[in-house]
């Protein structure tokens, strides 16, 4: 019985590791970039390929706020632009469904 726990357990990690790896890649990982860590995987993930490999928002988010990056990597802190950057996209849906507003509440009588 342990066995086939243990079996899941690791097949059921590997799958999840998986569905979600898109998660710690740029553009998403902007969502982390006012952290010195993640500026410097943003960095380094955006210097590791051309730009013509990088999808349109990570060549946008790269080229505009480049400068905010370095400094957040070096230390320095995370400039107003860039925390409304992570702002703006931890705030946001991961899905296409459409947004479920103030409307649920409203009486139709």
């Amino acid at each position: 019985m342990m066995r086939w726990v243990s079996f899941t357990l690791a097949c059921s990690k590997a799958d999840i590791s998986e569905k979600f790896n898109w998660l710690s890649c740029v553009p998403w990982l902007f969502v982390e970039a006012d952290k010195q860590e993640q500026a410097l995987e943003i960095l380094a993930q955006i210097d590791s390929k051309q730009e013509s490999e990088h999808d349109p928002l990570t060549i946008t988010l790269g080229n505009r706020h480049r400068e905010d990056l370095v400094a957040c990597a070096m230390g320095n802190g995370c400039s107003d632009s860039l925390q409304n950057v992570v702002v703006r996209y931890d705030n946001g849906p991961l899905d296409e469904g459409a947004g479920e507003s103030i409307h649920r509440l409203t009486n139709l009588e």
